[in-house]
C-alpha cells in the first residue's frame, strides 16, 4: 500500500518535472548553498523547534539529495530503488504513529531549506499536511533596497510579535496592514489566543481558497487573505461554520481575479458631454415607475457638515425630479455597528442605486455589492481598487487653488493660514494647491499648516497672530454659529467670510444617474480596468465657489478668470516646476502631474510650514478614516 502511494506521488513529481523542462525552468528542488554561494549574511540565529509551514518549504540546504525530488518536493526516482523503499517506510510510519523526529532546516527570506529530513517533507506534502515540526536556523541577509528584502525585514518584525510564519505578501506594508486589521499596534506582542485565532482563520481560508481555484490566480494566498479581511472586517468566531467562510469567498472571487490581473484604477475625470437632465427626463417619459435611490450617511446631517452637503445634493435631485425619482436617506449609527443592516434594509426597500456618502462605509459597501450584484453601489472616496463598486469624489483641490489666489492677493503679511482635518487621499493635494495659489501672486508668502484633529495639542500650535487670512473647513453643520469656515479674514474678535469652495453634489449625482439610465455607465472602460473612480472638478461643472461682496472686484475677476481656464482645461495647478519642503524637485518645467500622483501626494510644497501627521497622532474618532484612506 505504501509503495502504491509512492507510485502516485512519483507520477505527480514526474508531471511537475516534465512541465518545468518544457518551460525551460529548473526541474529539481533548489539548493540554498548554491543560491548563497558563500555570500555575506547579516546574522544567523536559532529559532528552536517550531511548526514549519509546508507551503514555505521549497528546497534543500545542500545538493546531495536535490535530484531525487521535482520542484514540488514529490519524488521522481524509480520505485525499485532504495530511496523509494525508505520513502514508503516513512509513509507507513506516518500513518501508523506519526513522524515524531523534527526535520533540520534553514530559513532564508521566509522560505525553508531542509538539511535533514527531505523524505519526511516529501511524505507530508504528499499527504497535504499543513506543517511539520522542524529545528530551524534563520539566515538573515544584509538589508538592501530590493522589494523582497524590504518585505522580509517587515516580516521579521511581524514574526517577533506573533511567531507566525505561514503568511507571505507580495508588497511592502501588507504585514502592517494585517496587524492594523487585527486591532493591534505594530510590534505589539500578540497573546497565544490571538495567534491561534489568526492561524486557524488563515488555514481555513487557505483550504477554501485552493478548493475554489486559488492556485490558478496570480495572487499569493496571503494577498487574497488580506483582501478578504479588509472587505469583511472579520469578526468570525473559531466555532463558526465553515460554509460561511466559503460563501464569503465565492462572493468576492471577482475581486481576487481583478486584483490578480492588476488592472489598475480607471480615473473618470469628465462625465460624458451631455446636458445632465435630458436623458433622465426622456427615460421618465416612458416609465411609469419612480427610480428608487438610497443615500446612506455615516451620521445625521444635523451633526455632520459632510453629511449635510450630501443631503443637500439629494434634496436637489428631489426638487428637479419630484415624483419621477424616489430618494431616501439613511443615517448610520457607527457605535451600534448597524452598517450592514442599514444597507440590507435599503436594498429590501427596493432601491437599485445606492450612494454611501463616506469613505468609512467603503468596505460595508463592497460587502453589500458582492452579495447583491443586481444593485449599483457607489462610495464617496478616492483611490478605491474594488471592482464590485464604483467610487466618486470632487477635485476640491481646484477650488482650494482659487482660495490660495485670494489669500495671496489679499494677505497683508507673508503668513497665510490653512486648517486641515485628516491626512487622507486628496487632503495633501488641497493644501499644496492652496499653497500654489498663494505663491502665484505672492512668492514670498508662507502657508502655516494647522491640523484640527490631532490628539496632542503640543504638536499643533495655534496659528500666529499675524496670520489673519485663513482657509478652513468648507462648510459647518446646521445650527453651528461659528463663522470659521471657507476662506476668511480674522481680525480682533471678528471673522469676515470672503469665499468658500463647494462641491455641487446635486449636479454630481444627476450626472451619474444620467449615465446609468442612458447606458453609458457600461462604456467607461477603454483601458480594461476593473475599478472605476469618478473624480470631477470645474470642467464637469460640479465645483462652485461662493464669493463674498466684501471681495475687491479686481481680485474676484482674477479668481473667475482662473476658474474659467480650469473649466476649459487650459490650466492645471500642478504643472511646471514643483519643489517640496526638503528641496526635492517633484515636477520639471513643461510637465503636468498625473492625476493619480495628485491623489497619492504625500509631500508638502516648499512654501508650506507644517507636517503630515501619522495615524497615531490623530484623534481616536478619526483613526478609521485615516486607516482606510490615509496617504501613509
Amino acid at each position: 500500500m505504501s509503495l502504491e502511494h509512492y507510485g502516485i506521488a512519483r507520477s505527480i513529481g514526474m508531471q511537475t518535472y516534465r512541465l518545468a523542462v518544457e518551460k525551460g525552468q529548473y526541474p529539481f528542488i533548489p539548493a540554498l548553498d548554491e543560491m548563497l554561494k558563500g555570500g555575506p549574511l547579516l546574522d544567523e540565529r536559532s529559532l528552536g523547534t517550531i511548526d514549519v509551514p509546508l507551503c514555505r518549504v521549497v528546497g534543500t540546504k545542500g545538493a546531495g539529495r536535490q535530484n531525487a525530488f521535482a520542484a514540488d518536493f514529490m519524488p521522481i526516482l524509480p520505485e525499485d530503488t532504495e530511496f523509494a523503499a525508505k520513502w514508503a517506510a516513512l509513509y507507513q510510519s506516518q500513518l501508523r504513529e506519526g513522524l515524531r523526529e523534527p526535520i533540520q532546516c534553514y530559513e532564508y527570506m521566509n522560505r525553508f531549506y531542509v538539511s535533514e529530513g527531505n523524505k519526511r517533507v516529501s511524505v507530508m506534502k504528499s499527504l497535504h499536511a499543513i506543517s511539520i515540526r522542524g529545528s530551524v536556523t534563520r539566515l538573515i541577509p544584509i538589508e538592501n533596497e530590493s522589494k523582497e528584502n524590504k518585505i522580509y525585514f517587515e516580516f521579521l518584525d511581524f514574526y517577533d510579535a506573533t511567531s507566525l510564519n505561514m503568511i507571505w505578501f507580495s508588497e511592502q506594508g501588507r504585514f502592517k496592514k494585517l496587524v492594523e486589521i487585527s486591532g493591534k499596534k505594530w510590534r505589539e506582542p500578540w497573546t497565544k489566543e490571538e495567534i491561534q485565532r489568526l492561524k486557524v482563520l488563515y488555514y481555513r481560508f487557505r483550504a477554501f481558497y485552493k478548493e475554489l481555484g486559488g492556485d490558478r490566480i496570480h495572487l499569493t494566498t496571503g494577498d487574497a487573505f488580506l483582501i478578504y479581511l479588509e472587505i469583511f472586517s472579520v469578526t468570525h468566531d473559531l466555532d463558526e461554520p465553515f460554509h460561511n467562510l466559503r460563501q464569503d469567498l465565492v462572493h468576492i472571487w471577482s475581486e481576487f481575479q481583478s486584483q490578480s490581473r492588476d488592472d489598475g484604477i480607471n480615473l473618470l475625470l469628465e462625465p460624458i458631454d451631455k446636458q445632465w437632465m435630458n436623458t433622465i427626463t426622456s427615460w421618465f417619459s416612458i416609465s411609469d415607475k419612480a427610480y428608487k435611490i438610497a443615500f446612506i450617511h455615516e451620521s445625521t446631517p444635523q451633526s455632520s457638515s459632510w453629511s449635510y452637503q450630501h443631503e443637500m445634493g439629494r434634496l436637489n435631485l428631489e426638487e428637479h425630479y419630484h415624483g419621477q425619482i424616489e430618494t431616501s436617506a439613511y443615517a448610520i449609527s457607527l457605535e451600534a455597528k448597524d452598517v450592514d443592516k442599514v444597507l440590507e434594509r435599503a436594498i429590501e426597500d427596493g432601491n437599485r442605486l445606492i450612494f454611501t456618502t463616506s469613505s468609512t462605509l467603503l468596505h460595508p459597501s463592497v460587502r453589500a455589492a458582492v452579495r447583491h450584484p443586481e444593485v449599483k453601489i457607489l462610495n464617496c472616496s478616492i483611490n478605491s481598487s474594488y471592482s464590485a463598486i464604483r467610487s466618486y469624489h470632487c477635485r476640491i483641490y481646484e477650488g482650494k487653488f482659487i482660495m490660495g489666489l485670494l489669500a495671496g492677493a489679499l494677505g497683508k503679511s507673508n503668513s497665510i493660514g490653512y486648517v486641515a482635518e485628516y491626512p487622507v487621499y486628496g487632503m495633501t493635494a488641497n493644501i499644496n494647491a492652496f499653497a500654489l495659489g498663494v505663491k502665484m501672486v505672492n512668492p514670498a508668502a508662507k502657508v502655516v499648516l494647522k491640523w484640527s484633529k490631532l490628539k496632542d495639542s503640543s504638536l499643533n500650535p495655534s496659528l500666529p497672530c499675524e496670520t489673519s487670512f485663513i482657509s478652513d473647513q468648507d462648510m459647518i453643520t446646521p445650527g453651528d454659529h461659528s463663522m470659521a469656515f471657507g476662506f476668511y479674514h480674522r481680525t480682533e474678535g471678528k471673522v469676515e467670510n470672503l469665499a468658500a469652495p463647494l462641491c455641487n453634489w446635486g449636479r454630481f449625482y444627476g450626472k451619474i444617474i444620467e449615465s446609468i439610465l442612458d447606458r453609458s455607465w457600461k462604456n467607461v472602460n477603454p483601458k480594461g480596468a476593473s475599478s472605476h473612480n469618478y473624480w470631477w472638478g470645474f470642467s464637469a461643472g460640479v465645483i462652485d465657489v461662493i464669493f463674498s461682496s466684501r471681495l475687491p472686484e479686481p481680485t474676484k475677476r482674477l479668481a473667475k478668470t482662473m476658474m474659467d481656464a480650469m473649466s476649459r482645461e487650459e490650466f492645471q495647478p500642478f504643472a511646471g516646476v514643483l519643489i517640496d519642503q526638503l528641496g526635492n524637485l517633484r515636477l520639471n518645467e513643461g510637465q503636468v502631474m498625473e492625476p493619480m500622483s495628485i491623489i497619492q501626494m504625500d509631500w508638502l510644497m516648499d512654501n508650506v510650514i507644517g507636517f503630515i501627521p501619522t495615524e497615531d497622532e490623530v484623534v481616536e474618532e478619526g483613526r478609521q478614516i485615516v486607516r482606510l484612506q490615509g496617504i501613509r
